[in-house]
């Protein structure tokens, strides 16, 4: 694997991560979603226009034809685990933005799938 590709799929996961962390604070300004009973459609209209769930899905669109490019011109079983990235990226994005808690077991689960991750980069 270059180091292009290897940043492009970085990119491709970064942009997906970063999607993911603002669908959270969306959801979360929205108040939730509930599924069941009468406000079901006061919560998809509340969903729907938050700033932070539309910026997600444009964030997503983004990041789907990076990640494209990045199966063109890696074997599956390499670019797939590269995702596995996205573990790191919550966590520091989690500790830094939610104030979510940093515990040692989050960090060695984290490390431990990083070090799969590179031993699968090295193998293409």
């Amino acid at each position: 694997m270059t180091l292009g590709t290897f940043a492009f799929a970085l990119a491709a996961v970064a942009a997906s991560t970063v999607a993911q962390a603002m669908l959270k604070h969306g959801v979360d300004r929205a108040g939730g979603v509930n599924l069941f009973g009468g406000q079901l459609l006061s919560s998809i209209q509340k969903i729907v226009m938050e700033p932070f769930i539309i910026g997600a899905l444009a964030l997503i669109l983004v990041a789907i034809p990076m990640w494209l490019q990045v199966l063109f011109r890696l074997p599956l079983s390499v670019a797939y685990p590269l995702v596995s990235m996205g573990y790191l990226f919550a966590l520091v994005i989690g500790v830094v933005f939610f104030r979510e808690a940093l515990t040692p077991l989050r960090v060695a689960g984290v490390s431990i799938i990083m070090v799969g991750v590179f031993t699968l980069s090295r193998s293409a």
